[in-house]
């Protein structure tokens, strides 16, 4: 992710959510987001479990977004965001 310019913004058990564009806008974001998440989806197949699979699932969604201050402290510290556009990135991980 870093790679790619995203920021992570929370981790909620097994999943993360991901900003791009924030705090520095770049106008190919969406591209990044996408070359972060086919690279995501490569690392995790090429993990050794002891045998067993792992799977992994993206959701990507891009439009406008207002992202506010940070609130929380250590772990649990996230920016809060206000749109739609998070909402629907988050259902698509859940197909």
């Amino acid at each position: 992710v870093g790679r790619y310019d995203g920021f992570v913004a929370k981790y909620m058990g097994d999943g993360v959510l991901v900003y791009f564009g924030y705090p520095q806008a770049h106008e190919e974001d969406a591209e990044r987001a996408v070359r972060a998440g086919l690279a995501v989806v490569e690392a995790v197949d090429r993990l050794d479990a002891a045998g067993e699979h792992l799977a992994v699932r993206i959701g990507i969604a891009t439009g406008l977004v207002v992202v506010g201050d940070i609130i929380g402290t250590g772990e649990a510290e996230e920016c809060s965001v206000v749109g739609e556009t998070p909402n629907q990135a988050a259902r698509l991980q859940e197909l």
